[in-house]
């Protein structure tokens, strides 16, 4: 009876060996040999068809063994990959079409790209809809970015005041270097762009928060001050309202 539990012992222990050393050396297409999947997009465009197309290409790992057992990790991992992939589509086919109208004429040439910020390699995403318009033999040119954050997790919109409290990221922009030198929008236009119902112009990473001001130029007579509506995760970690560990990484170049 010992011998045969030994035997047995034996058996398992040498499977589970062999099948940690098909693990860690049989994976087919993983970067650096890791075991989380990565993500890439490709660039969103809305074409004449009224028909949004998502293109995602997926990498993640899979085991070389044919053995029925590691076929089913495989199978697992594809299906968990591409549920994820599926989640983001529907995002892109949520977007309203009255933000990615295609018009074009003699008189105007005008495009929309949709593009994903910071990358979706967490349930947090970023998308911007980009508008151009130029003159035909013009030269002005008129670009407009539309944002959507998501928490893909829940299909959930996010605006400013789900991610951050808003008075205290205030109180830290009104510190900042940039707007006290150009002071030229006061704490009360700042809180009131801020604070506008549904804002959702910008960007959140790992590695911080950028707030797009065109908006706010747009509201004054001033036009080409430059200052830095961006900070550090770190600055805002005190008064952050979602765990930074959701948030994506940057967009790589």
């Amino acid at each position: 009876m010992l011998n045969l539990f030994m035997n047995k012992s034996c058996s398992i222990i040498l499977f589970l060996l062999l099948f940690c050393s098909v693990w860690s050396h049989g994976q087919t297409v993983s970067l650096e040999n890791t075991h989380e999947k990565f993500f890439k997009v490709d660039t969103v465009v809305w074409e004449d068809t009224r028909v949004l197309n998502c293109w995602v290409d997926a990498v993640y790992p899979q085991l070389k063994s044919s053995s029925s057992f590691c076929l089913a990790i495989n199978k697992q991992i594809r299906e968990a990959v591409f549920k994820n992939i599926e989640k983001i589509q529907s995002v892109c086919e949520g977007l309203d079409e009255s933000d990615l109208e295609l018009v074009t004429n003699n008189d105007i040439e005008e495009y929309t790209e949709v593009f994903f910020e910071g990358g979706i390699n967490s349930s947090i995403v970023s998308i911007v809809v980009k508008k151009n318009s130029k003159g035909a033999g013009a030269a002005y040119t008129h670009v407009e970015f539309v944002y959507y954050n998501f928490d893909i997790e829940n299909t959930k919109p996010l605006y400013l005041n789900d991610i951050v409290e808003i008075d205290k990221l205030i109180a830290l922009l009104q510190k900042s270097a940039s707007l006290v030198e150009n002071d030229v929008f006061d704490e009360k236009a700042i809180l009131d762009f801020l604070q506008t119902p549904k804002f959702s112009s910008f960007i959140i990473t790992k590695e911080g928060l950028k707030i797009d001001p065109r908006e706010l130029y747009e509201r004054s007579d001033v036009m080409t001050v430059e200052f830095d509506f961006s900070v550090s995760i770190d600055e805002i970690q005190a008064f952050l309202k979602i765990d930074r560990k959701l948030l994506p990484s940057p967009k790589e170049n």
